[in-house]
């Protein structure tokens, strides 16, 4: 694969995602190309930097009031978080891509690394209890944390990661920035 890689790394190209994209003009569906190259450059500086994601702020903030009314509601019945974390990651997208709350690609992936990391959390309760108190030093008497909190969560950060970092899936070892293409 290293000396061929290239040939492997476009989509085939077929119909609806032709439509969709039209002709392959999107990041998504674009063939590995420079021009691709330059898309994929533009999409980050444009929509992934940091001033773009901290003005995205009202649309977490929004979506995590309505999770926690959601929850709130719940109290006493058994709760599939699995349902809820993919509807807050579903709005936070969908709002601040295309200013709605519908929009699905991309939500699965965040989803379920969000139950991911909850799950190795309550596995590891001394773990989370030190993320808590981290928290609560940093977020102090304010009822949320705020854009300016993130860079001192440290620790916070690095739970992240770890729950990023690499595991073994139905026993293969997959090294980093492996594209995979799934048959389900």
């Amino acid at each position: 694969m290293k000396a061929q890689d290239a040939e492997c790394c476009s989509l085939p190209d077929t119909s609806g995602p032709r439509r969709m994209s039209y002709g392959h003009k999107d990041v998504a569906f674009a063939p590995y190309s420079d021009y691709w190259r330059e898309m994929r450059k533009l999409f980050i500086v444009e929509l992934l930097s940091m001033r773009r994601i901290q003005a995205a702020w009202y649309a977490r903030e929004a979506e995590v009031d309505k999770l926690i009314g959601r929850l709130s509601s719940s109290t006493g019945k058994q709760v599939f978080l699995e349902d809820h974390i993919f509807g807050l990651m579903d709005g936070i997208i969908g709002t601040v891509a295309l200013g709605n709350d519908t929009f699905i690609g991309g939500v699965d992936t965040s989803s379920v690394t969000m139950v991911w990391a909850m799950a190795e959390l309550i596995r590891k309760p001394w773990v989370l209890t030190k993320v808590q108190d981290k928290i609560r030093a940093v977020v102090g008497d304010k009822e949320r944390a705020q854009p300016d909190d993130m860079p001192k969560l440290k620790y916070l950060k690095m739970v992240v990661k770890e729950t990023l970092r690499r595991v073994k899936i139905c026993g293969y070892d997959v090294p980093a920035k492996t594209r995979l293409l799934v048959n389900a």
